[in-house]
């Protein structure tokens, strides 16, 4: 008789062989690397997100965000055209962050982002992290 295992939780390793990544860190399971690019444009902060937003990931957003949670409030875009898919972690950490940034008087807004992104938004920080 056979018994299957749980899968093992999602390990993040260096893989230079991968999809051409050479010394970057890739999760092993196949997901696409994640990426959190910040920048400025006409007095707002742009934060652009790339791959898939998981577990493993969060991390790299929160050092982006680091940049700006303490600065002067201003206005603040989550470009999410890019992401790939996100899991409950990411979307926690994206609400969390949303809400940060609200409530110290800067306003935010997201953009481009799929369907199913804004639904897993939607059912972690409720209806209004479903707009767009």
């Amino acid at each position: 008789m056979t018994t299957l295992l749980p899968r093992p939780p999602v390990r993040v390793g260096t893989d230079a062989t991968r999809n051409g990544d050479v010394g970057r860190k890739v999760p092993l399971d196949g997901a696409r690397p994640f990426s959190a690019a910040l920048h400025t444009e006409r007095r707002r902060w742009i934060l652009d997100l790339r791959g898939d937003l998981h577990a493993y990931s969060v991390i790299a957003l929160e050092v982006q965000a680091q940049q700006f949670v303490g600065s002067t409030p201003i206005a603040v875009i989550f470009r999410l055209r890019h992401l790939r898919s996100i899991d409950e972690v990411g979307a926690r950490c994206l609400v969390r962050l949303r809400e940060t940034l609200e409530a110290r008087g800067s306003p935010v807004r997201v953009t481009g982002a799929p369907a199913a992104i804004l639904t897993v938004m939607a059912t972690i920080g409720g209806e209004r992290h479903a707009t767009i």
